[in-house]
């Protein structure tokens, strides 16, 4: 019985489906017969009203999707942002020139967790330079690497120029055209 009942709707379904596109193609010629008795003025009005309309679809369907998106991802960038202060007021202390330990636990499970690879990848760098005591330029590196990442990984896009200008702050040598970030990167600064 249910079977039976099963392939009477499915029969139904695909007939009513079969008769919308019966009906939906012969409107279509019949507006397509309409559309070609009007006179060119006309056609263009309503051609642009046809593009004006779609355009507000598409740039009102884009807006709501991306606020959906916004509104999902919000409370991820505030969990993000909250833990990357955390970070940078850790690892500031070693910019000063004063021994710290590498961050505690939670943070490093909450860096795994929340943080995207690179910021993983240039917390577990400075953590390992910390440990091995590198030169401070090295690390000052290593700090301004891990604050890039943090800075990309929510939406921000440094240029070189800004780069170059942090990298030289934090190493001390504001101020010299000559100097690059590869030269910071390798302590020869």
């Amino acid at each position: 019985m249910k079977t039976l009942l099963a392939f009477v709707v499915l029969t139904l379904i695909v007939a009513v489906l079969g008769w919308i596109a019966f009906a939906g193609f012969a409107g279509l010629e019949s507006l397509a017969a309409q559309y070609a008795q009007l006179d060119k003025a006309t056609l263009l009005i309503l051609l642009a009203v046809a593009v004006v309309l779609i355009a507000h679809a598409i740039i009102t369907s884009r807006g709501i999707r991306t606020l959906a998106n916004k509104t999902a991802t919000q409370p991820m960038y505030d969990a993000r942002l909250a833990l990357y202060h955390k970070l940078v007021r850790h690892y500031r202390v070693a910019l000063d020139g004063q021994k710290i330990e590498p961050a505690d636990e939670a943070a490093l499970v909450d860096v795994a967790l929340l943080a995207s690879p690179r910021v993983v990848d240039a917390c577990t760098k400075l953590n390992e330079g910390i440990d091995s005591d590198l030169k401070p330029t090295v690390i000052a590196v290593r700090f301004n690497t891990l604050v890039e990442a943090m800075r990309a990984d929510l939406g921000h896009a440094p240029t070189l120029s800004r780069k170059l200008e942090a990298a030289s702050i934090v190493s001390g040598s504001a101020g010299r055209r000559d100097v690059s970030i590869d030269d910071l990167a390798g302590g020869r600064a």
